[in-house]
């Protein structure tokens, strides 16, 4: 079972890394654009439920430093599984931030929360300042079907 599991899950990483669109290159990139990169995948030798992990990838191309946040949430057959905010600030241009979160369960759907009040596209930081609405273009890439765009 291990070594079916521990398979699993480089078949998982593999699928990730043969994606179009992943990992996002610079050169691809529209200026003045901010690209979120959402991978879910299991931990090699875990169980779905204890592996689950949300790698999450900001990268700024705009020409000033941004903060980004935003809410996600990702559902599995129409039930809502995971619910997380993914926050930064002073993202430089051409910078980039990573985060790692733990997740229920794999999801099929990823959605951004654009209803919310605490991320974008309603609020953002750009030059250190909250500016409300986000003035830059946000592009999703991710392995999980993505609603709402």
């Amino acid at each position: 079972m291990r070594r079916l599991v521990f398979a699993a899950a480089g078949v998982v990483l593999s699928t990730l890394l043969a994606l179009p669109g992943a990992p996002v290159l610079a050169a691809e990139a529209d200026e003045g654009e901010v690209v979120v990169s959402t991978w879910a995948f299991v931990s090699p030798g875990l169980s779905e439920k204890r592996g689950c992990r949300i790698r999450v990838v900001v990268e700024n191309f705009t020409p000033v430093s941004i903060g980004f946040s935003g809410k996600y949430r990702t559902t599995l057959k129409g039930t809502e599984k995971d619910a997380w905010l993914v926050n930064s600030s002073r993202i430089p241009p051409k910078g980039r931030v990573e985060r790692l979160y733990s997740c229920v369960l794999l999801g099929d759907t990823l959605e951004l929360d654009r209803t919310s009040d605490y991320g974008y596209p309603r609020t953002c930081e750009v030059r250190g300042e909250n500016t409300s609405p986000c003035p830059f273009k946000l592009r999703q890439v991710s392995n999980l079907a993505i609603s709402g765009q």
